[in-house]
């Protein structure tokens, strides 16, 4: 499984749970994907953070401190 952060045409981001990026593709291409905010089918993926993480919270950044 992979982990994508998605957006949709009016800046809602949410998360999605994949297959593959073929998963992903197919079903916003289908219109399978809504905004959990706005019901627009109009999404594509979302730039996100790599996610490091780690046993009880080792090795993970506050990206929101560093900024």
């Amino acid at each position: 499984m992979i982990v994508y952060d998605v957006a949709c045409d009016r800046a809602h981001r949410f998360e999605g749970w994949f297959a593959d990026a073929a998963a992903f593709d197919k079903q916003r291409d289908g219109g399978l994907i809504a905004c959990p905010y706005c019901a627009s089918t109009k999404v594509e993926r979302a730039l996100s953070v790599p996610r490091i993480g780690g046993a009880r919270g080792v090795g993970r950044v506050d990206v929101e401190k560093l900024a």
